[in-house]
């Protein structure tokens, strides 16, 4: 695999690299194939300048302390003209757009087994077992349970009618 992909580095958190993992196993190959794939490969830049780019760090770099190997075939690259660099800035919306995929399948997750009476503690702790995801290791229960919270009630909010608020009070918009 070696001579055939180019690796690239995504610093990242411990339980998005399981959850990555978990869904795409242990070797990550890149392509337009899916839409992860499509995300990354557009932010991949040619890096002329290499120096120049390492001057900027984005302030999120502090909490990524793990990295994924995305493994990019070599043909692909010379094929379609991308970058083999991925800067901090696209590295942190790319990290971005992990967690907004882990909470969506976290939030779909504790969805079905509510349907199905299982609580939204048990739910949570079976889908960090799902992904091996250690918690209290990779991450908290309590920021688990604010992630999964937090887009329930983004959903909801998108669900309501068009409503606003007025001093408090939600106003029905006809």
């Amino acid at each position: 695999m070696a001579n055939e992909f180019f690796t690239i580095k995504l610093p990242t958190n411990a339980y998005l690299q399981k959850f990555l993992h978990s869904i795409y196993g242990p070797k990550i190959i890149i392509n337009t194939n899916d839409s992860i794939g499509m995300f990354i490969s557009a932010m991949l830049d040619k890096n002329v300048y290499p120096d120049k780019n390492r001057k900027i760090i984005h302030k999120a770099f502090s909490k990524y302390e793990h990295n994924v190997d995305l493994y990019v075939s070599k043909h692909w690259l010379k094929k379609y003209y991308y970058g083999t660099a991925l800067p901090n800035k696209q590295a942190v919306y790319v990290n971005r757009f992990l967690f907004h995929m882990f909470e969506r399948e976290l939030y779909m997750y504790c969805e079905t087994l509510a349907a199905a009476k299982i609580t939204r503690q048990q739910s949570l702790e079976m889908f960090c077992n799902k992904h091996n995801i250690v918690i209290d290791e990779d991450i908290t229960m309590d920021n688990i349970v604010k992630i999964e919270y937090r887009y329930r009630e983004k959903i909801e909010r998108k669900n309501q009618p068009n409503s606003i608020t007025k001093n408090g009070m939600q106003v029905m918009m006809m």
